[in-house]
């Protein structure tokens, strides 16, 4: 993953491990852009890079990334991230939660980046 904005960036290379319906493992490993870039030649072709806005914030010491993407106008992806999966959560009142989609893999990155019918008007 490429991170940042006007020439400065990070790179970091994640790997994902499926816990269960509700939880995923992330490790995260900080990288050179000369890593990255041989990442990113190994990447499918066939497959969109995904391209991303991506907001942080914290609200009641919950932390939520929303994540807007240029094939939608009318929806984001809101992650939080909890500390025990039966935690209460409080979206901040700004955030309207239209649908819950964990586990609804039409909103996993991997579908993203393969489904066409996304991506025709925006390449």
């Amino acid at each position: 993953r490429q991170r940042g904005e006007n020439g400065y960036y990070t790179y970091t290379k994640t790997t994902k491990k499926t816990i269960s319906a509700t939880k995923r493992l992330e490790v995260e490993n900080r990288i050179s852009i000369n890593e990255y870039l041989k990442l990113l030649l190994q990447a499918d072709t066939t497959k969109h890079q995904i391209i991303k806005t991506r907001y942080c914030l914290t609200h009641k010491n919950q932390y939520f990334e929303i994540d807007i993407f240029p094939f939608w106008k009318d929806k984001a992806i809101v992650e939080i991230e909890l500390l025990d999966e039966n935690q209460p959560i409080e979206f901040p009142k700004e955030l309207k939660q239209i649908k819950e989609v964990t586990g609804d893999k039409k909103y996993y990155n991997h579908y993203l980046a393969t489904n066409n019918s996304l991506h025709e008007n925006n390449t």
